[in-house]
């Protein structure tokens, strides 16, 4: 199968590129850590993938509404 056919039935299957499914899966990732209470904000970036608190802050906001600190209140 060609790349540009695997991205072609990827975003097909799932509505998605395999890189914004792959974004998606680590906010959501991060957000779970964020509900366990015991976790900060850069360790849920950090433990989802992200290199910094900076762009896991940024996409957490765009992906769920509310800024990372908020939501773990």
């Amino acid at each position: 199968m060609s790349e540009y056919h695997f991205f072609r039935l990827f975003k097909l299957v799932f509505g998605l590129s395999p890189n914004q499914y792959l974004i998606q899966k680590r906010l959501e990732h991060g957000r779970n850590i964020l509900l366990q209470d015991r976790y900060s904000v850069s360790i849920a970036a950090i433990e989802s993938g992200f290199s910094d608190i900076h762009t896991f802050s940024k996409s957490f906001k765009k992906h769920f509404g509310v800024s990372p600190s908020h939501f773990a209140k």
